[in-house]
């Protein structure tokens, strides 16, 4: 920023640079003007100046703007010179010197005021003139009154110690819109209300103006979550034309609540910029500081016509703002028809159409008129000082209120709430706010869809959900209408869209990885499931029933050698082998959990132990081949009790200190650790839990029972090694080794398998457990029967013929003793 000195000397500069332009004055006089009497009409004239934007090049068109401001000046003097009770025996005359709504126009005014020796200043009106004029005056010591430039940093006195203002520094509106916005929060509990962004011309107004919003506002709790900055139109009309980043960061910055501080123009360039790129509707809030909450912010401002932008007011409907004070007295509406008379007179059509600034500039004349009246009654001496003095003592009932000043030269606080109501069309007052009193609202306001129900903006993304009991997809398009649910639950219903699909079955009917998925749980299961119940069936209502017709009743050789009992103990085994997998259908569940290696494991050692003891008993009776020896039944039973009762023991150790159980479990990192997004990383899986409450205790007990179960095998291995050349009738030895070397095979190759694609596709590895428990049971228990039943239909039968006596010779009724070859 430029600092005060450096602006004091270009000041110099430009008025010694401009000296040549008024060669009948004494350019080294720059001493205030005074009173002169006026022989011709005998009284005292009061000379003032008004720098006021009588015209400026706005858009590219020179108009008569802020709706003709030297009519309403000249009608204010009319007033006051005709009143005999105002500066008597004189009259108040005014200059006018055109600012044109520019800085150095404005700077340029003040020096012509100097020059011609006017007695002190009205105006400028912006801000961003004013500033500049303000050192100038400060200077040359003329008195300025301005009616509207609203800029924080004017309330410095030693800087600008003779600038007085019609109107609050733009800390005041801050504090104005931030009480409004708030409101809204405390009724709605709407975090939403208070996270806002900023836009602003890059200008004195703009920038002091939202400064000071955002220290009050962030005082008070308010986030701001972006500010804006651009060239305003009015400085540079190419520059302040393309705001697709300001407008595109605005967006990006996710707020509901935007406030603007600019002109009307600039405002005109935004919402439209705005509602191009989607952030003006239900479900967004606009708020306009002084310069736009009022009619300028929806005509056509580079028309001489002014009339109404339709797009502009379709995209301003619910526009709330502030404006400095209006009027409220019985002569504020017979001003308005004063207005209407005359207005066509000065622009040459109908206009109605009555500017904030237009009202300001009226009670501006009325009050630099009173304080020369006050100045001429107490026959004090026409200087900056008394001039100042007497403004701030003024108390003035105007078209804009009551007026009165502080010691800053300040008025008074007092704002008006507006609000752009499309069903009028119009502008409405809504409300009133001072420091004193604070936020009055006395109208419901009119919101963006036409209603005066405060909108909802706890509005998130849409997103997709799954429905777990309507078994299907959903939107929820307000994004917050739907509490998603972890699937951590007892029947969770909505849970992210993630888990659709994603090979973890996480609704309890497991709708999540239902028909519409590929691959799908739900088809496996019917599948597999149907193919199991036939597994289960053939051995219950085939293979058993066989057992006991040829063992017990017809009793044939090839059945009993293969030691029957224990071919029904490897069916129930495969049965138990077969209904264990069910143990692993639909969600987990700490039951399902519990029982799977118990079903499994137990299934398995029963298998195993009864090829075992059927191996055992062979090698046991042909070791010696000088002495026949008999096992009996109840021995290998007993033998098969002792191979279980290890793995009962390990179970039961298992179940206590690393208890299987269903838990919710991180099973994926989050690659962007957003926990908004549908990326999902927890699931129900079966784990440990128990005393030992981690997964090495499982894997641990895990480990033991397959060694366990691997070394019965092996010594099952060697014992048919052993009994390979014992005679063909019970000789098994190959589709015992067979059946040995298919559980082996799963045990060593299946089980590392099926640890590496749990984690990358648990269908996969699913159905290669399911296949590998399908597949070691059944080719165990077919391996062992269907060449019996196979045999028996070649023998259609029958008995084979009498061969020389065989182990199916002999008693296992558990005497020891030959009983001979038939009728057993």
């Amino acid at each position: 920023k430029m600092s005060f000195e450096l602006k004091h000397l270009l000041i110099f500069i430009f008025i010694i640079l401009s000296c040549s332009h008024y060669k009948d004055y004494n350019c080294q006089r720059f001493s205030n003007g005074q009173p002169y009497f006026d022989e011709s009409t005998n009284e005292m004239v009061y000379p003032v100046g008004a720098a006021l934007p009588i015209s400026a090049d706005i858009g590219g068109s020179s108009v008569k703007v802020l709706v003709a401001l030297e009519l309403v000046s000249n009608f204010a003097l009319q007033e006051i010179n005709d009143d005999p009770d105002l500066i008597p025996g004189g009259r108040m005359e005014l200059t006018f010197y055109d600012s044109f709504a520019e800085e150095e126009k404005g700077l340029a005014a003040i020096v012509d005021a100097v020059v011609e020796e006017q007695i002190a200043v009205i105006g400028p009106v912006f801000s961003r003139e004013t500033i500049t004029a303000a050192l100038a005056a400060s200077v040359y010591e003329i008195a300025m009154l301005s009616p509207s430039a609203s800029a924080t940093p004017l309330n410095d006195k030693d800087q600008y110690p003779h600038f007085t203002r019609l109107v609050p520094p733009d800390n005041e509106q801050g504090f104005a819109l931030i009480d409004l916005i708030e409101h809204y929060y405390n009724i709605t509990g709407q975090e939403q209300w208070k996270q806002v962004s900023l836009i602003s011309t890059a200008d004195d107004y703009g920038i002091n103006a939202a400064s000071d919003f955002i220290n009050a506002g962030e005082e008070r709790g308010f986030e701001i979550l972006t500010y804006q900055q651009f060239v305003s139109k009015l400085i540079n009309p190419e520059l302040g034309g393309n705001l697709t980043t300001e407008i595109g960061n605005l967006k990006k910055s996710g707020a509901r609540v935007f406030v603007v501080f600019m002109f009307g123009l600039d405002y005109q360039t935004v919402i439209t910029e705005a509602t191009r790129q989607g952030i003006v509707g239900d479900q967004y809030t606009w708020f306009c500081s002084d310069q736009c909450a009022f009619t300028a912010a929806v005509v056509n401002l580079t028309s001489l016509l002014l009339d109404p932008v339709p797009s502009l007011q379709q995209s301003s409907s619910g526009l709330q703002g502030v404006v400095g004070p209006k009027g409220i007295t019985p002569d504020y509406y017979a001003y308005n028809k004063w207005w209407d008379d005359n207005i066509a007179n000065f622009v040459g059509f109908n206009l109605s159409l009555i500017s904030p600034y237009s009202e300001l500039t009226y009670d501006s004349v009325f009050v630099m008129a009173k304080a020369i009246d006050s100045i001429v009654r107490t026959h004090n001496t026409f200087n900056a000082s008394t001039i100042t003095t007497a403004i701030r003592n003024i108390r003035h009932n105007g078209f804009t209120g009551e007026i009165s000043f502080n010691e800053l030269g300040d008025r008074n606080p007092y704002y008006v709430l507006t609000n752009y109501n499309l069903n009028i069309p119009n502008f409405q007052d809504v409300g009133i706010w001072d420091p004193e009193n604070g936020l009055n609202v006395t109208k419901n306001p009119v919101w963006f869809n036409g209603e005066t129900d405060i909108p909802d903006i706890d509005v998130h993304e849409p997103f997709h959900y799954w429905s777990c009991h309507d078994e299907k997809r959903k939107e929820d398009k307000t994004g917050k209408t739907v509490s998603l649910e972890d699937a951590d639950g007892d029947n969770p219903n909505n849970i992210k869209s993630g888990y659709e699909c994603d090979q973890y079955i996480d609704c309890d009917n497991m709708s999540d990885e239902s028909y519409h998925c590929f691959p799908s749980f739900k088809i496996l299961f019917i599948i597999i499931g149907i193919f199991t119940c036939v597994l289960i069936l053939i051995t219950a209502f085939i293979f058993i029933p066989f057992i006991i017709i040829f063992g017990y009743f017809i009793k044939r050789k090839r059945v009993r050698a293969a030691s029957h009992p224990f071919l029904i103990i490897m069916c129930l085994s495969g049965i138990l082998g077969y209904c264990a997998t069910f143990a692993w259908y639909g969600k987990p569940e700490t039951p399902g959990c519990f029982f799977q290696p118990w079903l499994l494991s137990i299934a398995v050692i029963s298998l195993n132990a009864a090829l075992f003891a059927k191996t055992f008993r062979i090698w046991r009776v042909f070791r010696s081949p000088f002495k026949v020896k008999i096992v009996t039944n109840l021995e290998l039973l007993v033998l098969w009790a002792i191979l279980i009762i290890p793995v009962i023991i390990i179970l039961v150790l298992w179940s206590i200190f690393a208890t299987p159980q269903a838990k919710y479990e991180r099973i994926h990192d989050d690659e962007d650790d957003d926990p908004d997004d549908d990326e999902v990383t927890h699931h129900y899986v079966c784990t440990t839990g128990g005393i030992w409450d981690n997964n090495p205790g499982g894997y641990i007990f895990f480990g033991i029972m397959v060694a366990y179960q691997l070394g019965v095998l092996l010594i099952g291995v060697f014992l048919t090694y052993v009994t390979r050349k014992v005679p063909s009738l019970f000789n098994e030895g190959k589709l015992i080794s067979v059946s040995i070397y298919n559980i082996v095979f799963l045990s060593i190759v299946i089980i590392p398998v099926f640890f590496i694609l749990r984690d990358v596709s648990p269908f996969a590895a699913w159905l290669l457990r399911t296949l590998a428990i399908l597949y070691g049971v059944s080719s165990t228990l077919f391996l062992q029967i269907i060449p019996k039943m196979v045999g028996l239909c070649l023998d259609k039968c029958q008995e084979a013929p009498n061969k020389p006596m065989h182990m199916s010779d002999l008693d296992y009724s558990g005497t020891g003793t030959v009983t001979g070859t038939s009728g057993n």
